[in-house]
């Protein structure tokens, strides 16, 4: 977590995919990537069921069930890439 902000004062990332319960905290991470970096698409990992009616996270642009596999984060990202640039996926 604090190495992946330190890297933002250096570079924007395309994307950012976080776990919740990342150190020191994935609720802090995205608060941070939205201050620094607005336009910058957030995935959530998260086990947490209630995170559609938790305002703290209403900033992320999706949400995937830890138990998602790895060609549903693939077409997560992709969508929202491509959404970024202004295409349809």
């Amino acid at each position: 977590g604090r190495e992946a902000l330190a890297s933002f004062a250096r570079a924007v990332p395309d994307i950012v995919v976080l776990d919740l319960g990342m150190f020191p905290s994935g609720r802090d991470m995205l608060r941070e990537v939205r201050r620094r970096h607005p336009g910058t698409p957030v995935v959530v990992f998260t086990s947490y069921s209630g995170y559609a009616k938790d305002p703290e996270l209403s900033h992320a642009d999706a949400f995937l069930a830890k138990s998602a596999d790895f060609s549903a984060l693939l077409a997560t990202i992709g969508g929202l890439l491509a959404r970024r640039k202004g295409a349809t996926p």
